[in-house]
């Protein structure tokens, strides 16, 4: 067997992980950017209002809804930013981010070496080009 022939396999693993893992980050980044959508606050003085903070895991979105008035305590979730403005916390949303990923790219990689690993050692998988 030629190097050629025994490099391809890791190639294309090469290849599938930077797949995973690109396809990881659109999943974490998602989730991150998403969160807030689905996050309430509750108010119990009218001073929150100025700064209310919302992202999972960690706040990375503020808005300022001081402008209303509600009848307190309540609870209340990102409205709109056009009549409320809003703040982003650019390092937490990377850190975000990253709490998310990580954990999904090393738990793919346990997974694959947990795989490999319980196939019989000098087995491979048939290439397409064997007959």
């Amino acid at each position: 067997m030629s190097d050629a022939e025994r490099e391809r396999p890791r190639g294309r693993r090469v290849v599938l992980w930077l797949v995973a893992a690109l396809l990881t980050f659109a999943v974490a980044g998602s989730i991150v950017v998403l969160s807030p959508l689905w996050q309430a606050v509750q108010v119990s003085r009218s001073g929150q209002l100025r700064a209310l903070t919302y992202g999972w895991p960690f706040g990375w979105l503020t808005q300022d809804q001081s402008a209303m008035n509600p009848r307190l305590p309540v609870e209340v979730s990102v409205i709109s930013p056009w009549e409320h403005p809003v703040d982003v916390g650019w390092v937490t949303l990377m850190l975000d981010l990253a709490v998310l990923w990580v954990p999904l790219v090393l738990a793919g990689f346990v997974a694959d070496r947990a795989l490999r690993g319980a196939q019989p050692k000098g087995t491979r998988r048939p290439d397409r080009s064997d007959p």
